[in-house]
């Protein structure tokens, strides 16, 4: 679903985003930075919470931007969000998925 203003979304905003060495011909396994900014715009004023993350060994950006997504949904799970609208950075910041939910 494409958005056009992802701040007026109610409820639980995910930010999912990770950063690496390009991928290379050679598959270095390399360290990752993971970023995961939560929003709930239920309660007001709006809460946020800012994580960051490291991986340790990853060979991919794909890799490392599937593990910031799982890393998300662990913690929404934990945290009893049962629904939220999730933004990956790198693909395309105005599109919508559901990380956890319908």
């Amino acid at each position: 679903m494409f958005i056009q203003n992802p701040q007026a979304l109610q409820g639980f905003t995910c930010y999912v985003d990770a950063s690496t060495e390009p991928d290379s011909l050679t598959h270095n396994i390399r360290p990752a930075g993971l970023g995961i900014v939560i929003v709930n715009t239920q309660v007001h004023p709006e809460s946020r919470i800012h994580i960051k993350a490291v991986l340790d060994d990853t060979s991919s950006v794909i890799m490392a931007e599937a593990a910031a997504i799982a890393l998300a949904a662990k913690i929404l799970t934990a945290l009893q969000v049962h629904k939220a609208h999730s933004f990956n950075t790198s693909v395309n910041r105005n599109v919508t998925t559901p990380l956890i939910g319908e």
